[in-house]
């Protein structure tokens, strides 16, 4: 049992005061509902938001209903948070709820990566003083493929000594423009290749598909799953991805700027309504919730999300 995605800072000077964080919480509960009694669960979970520079994680609970045997914490091998739990008694519904509070930074201007993209490309064993290391984020996987035709889409935006950041920009808009989000048109097993062919999808197909055009072309690219602030502004509609768990990609950016991350699916530059929670290869790294259960016969998924400003 699954749940599928539907969707390096610079030191401030003493003198200069740091851009205002904006305070979130998130409430994710996720509901399986069995046909019959499931006797044993083993589950593990991704739902605590990763401290990072541009994120504070200020407070994070998680329950589980029935109460598991155990609840273990962890870090993973990517430095994200998982938990590790186990239900050794009778259950028809397993219930998990996460809630949290973060405060977020505004989105960073990717004009200042004013170098030209070719410079960015990592090989062999550089990138190993990022956090993650870099170096763990260039290579095909199984569901991030690598194709010529690929590349060639994402040469579009990356021509040759085109700015780091403006390439990144024009890219972005590029998927967003050419790709349209069908809820429901793809499914976890979706190979990439239909996604392209197809030209729509969900979060977690752009973000897969920006991945193989940025690996392509020798660049540290990364998953990154996480949610998205629900009303944005007084007035404005719901982004796409909203009440649901999201996903968008990260490109390392050198020491100096370190990951920076962007949403085709919004066309956004990541910044304070987004809250991270994982970063990994591609989504089987950073799934919210997967497990396995013993009996119940088939069940039902039911996810809740919901993201609000504080005051």
């Amino acid at each position: 049992m699954t749940e599928k995605t539907n969707d390096a800072a610079v030191d401030d000077s003493a003198a200069t005061a740091s851009p205002a964080r904006r305070r979130l919480s998130v409430r994710h509960e996720t509901t399986y509902r069995y046909q019959g009694a499931a006797s044993l669960g083993y589950s593990l979970a991704w739902l605590t938001p990763r401290p990072l520079p541009s994120q504070d994680l200020r407070e994070h609970r998680l329950n589980v209903f029935p109460k598991p045997r155990f609840l273990r914490e962890a870090v993973d091998a990517f430095g994200n948070v998982q938990h590790y739990f186990e239900v050794h008694k009778g259950h028809s519904e397993l219930r998990i709820q996460s809630q949290a509070i973060i405060e977020c930074a505004p989105a960073p201007d990717l004009t200042a990566l004013d170098e030209p993209w070719e410079n960015f490309c990592i090989s062999g064993v550089e990138g190993a003083d990022s956090d993650p290391p870099a170096w763990d984020f260039v290579y095909p996987t199984a569901m991030v493929p690598l194709s010529e035709s690929w590349s060639e889409y994402a040469r579009q935006s990356f021509t040759p000594g085109r700015a780091f950041g403006e390439a990144l920009i024009a890219f972005n808009a590029q998927i967003h423009h050419d790709f349209q989000y069908v809820p429901g048109a793809t499914a976890i097993d979706t190979p990439l290749s239909v996604v392209w062919t197809q030209r729509h999808g969900v979060c977690q197909d752009f973000a897969h598909f920006a991945l193989a055009c940025l690996r392509g072309l020798g660049l540290a690219a990364a998953y990154v799953s996480g949610y998205l602030l629900t009303y944005p502004r007084p007035g404005e509609s719901k982004r796409i991805g909203a009440d649901a768990s999201h996903a968008w990609f990260a490109v390392w950016a050198g020491a100096e700027h370190g990951w920076v991350q962007l949403d085709p699916t919004n066309n956004l530059v990541v910044g304070d309504e987004h809250i991270v929670v994982a970063l990994g290869r591609d989504y089987s790294d950073t799934p919210p919730v997967k497990g396995v259960c013993f009996g119940g016969g088939t069940h039902q998924l039911a996810v809740a999300v919901t993201v609000e400003q504080l005051l």
